[in-house]
């Protein structure tokens, strides 16, 4: 996906991330801890800190108003440092499924299992706009990541039905973005360590 730049509206864009990432309840950015893994015994292989996305269909789509994508990340560090205070941002990329100059995904939802009380709860959704601000809506708490050792998360992705969309949605593609970063996020300072992205056709029948 192409990260558009649209300078006539770039600044609304951004003041609205910034204000939604200041309105997030704590409850409702922090569902809970991630799921560690740890290391296996012995040192691990000298490799890199990364992400992966997985459990979704090979060429995956969604239907408005449909049925939801469930996939998991696995975050691991592969390196023989301690990853510190990083936490992955999950985002909906840009859409070719509106006519807008922007392409904002369409409204959706995103939900996060949380494997402490065996529920599904809502996770902020986070769109890929004009520029990094999407890196700033923190989804969990940040955690620490010994060398070799992982973290998983569980997500369920909807898109809302058309009644619920402030604009038209036709067929087109979108992706499952996702990004790790180190808390505080400094956009200044080439946030993304690493990411990974899965392509998502946008069915409307």
């Amino acid at each position: 996906m192409s990260r558009r730049l649209v300078a006539a509206i770039s600044g609304v864009v951004c003041a609205a991330a910034l204000a939604a990432a200041a309105a997030v309840p704590a409850a409702l950015a922090a569902p809970g801890k991630p799921a560690l893994v740890k290391p296996a015994l012995g040192k691990p292989a000298l490799g890199k800190l990364t992400v992966s996305i997985s459990g979704l269909p090979k060429h995956p789509g969604i239907v408005p108003g449909g049925a939801p994508l469930t996939f998991v990340v696995i975050v691991r560090n592969g390196t023989r440092l301690m990853a510190r205070n990083i936490t992955p941002v999950v985002a909906i990329d840009h859409c070719s499924c509106v006519s807008t100059p922007v392409e904002l995904a369409p409204n959706g939802t995103l939900r996060e299992f949380d494997s402490a009380i065996r529920k599904w709860r809502p996770v902020f959704y986070d769109r890929v706009g004009t520029g990094l601000d999407y890196l700033l809506l923190v989804q969990q708490r940040p955690f620490s990541l010994a060398p070799g050792a992982s973290a998983r998360f569980t997500f369920r992705f909807w898109l809302a039905g058309r009644s619920r969309q402030l604009i038209k949605v036709h067929s087109g593609r979108t992706g499952i973005l996702v990004s790790v970063v180190r808390v505080p996020v400094n956009l200044s300072r080439s946030p993304v360590l690493t990411s990974t992205e899965t392509p998502v056709a946008v069915i409307v029948r």
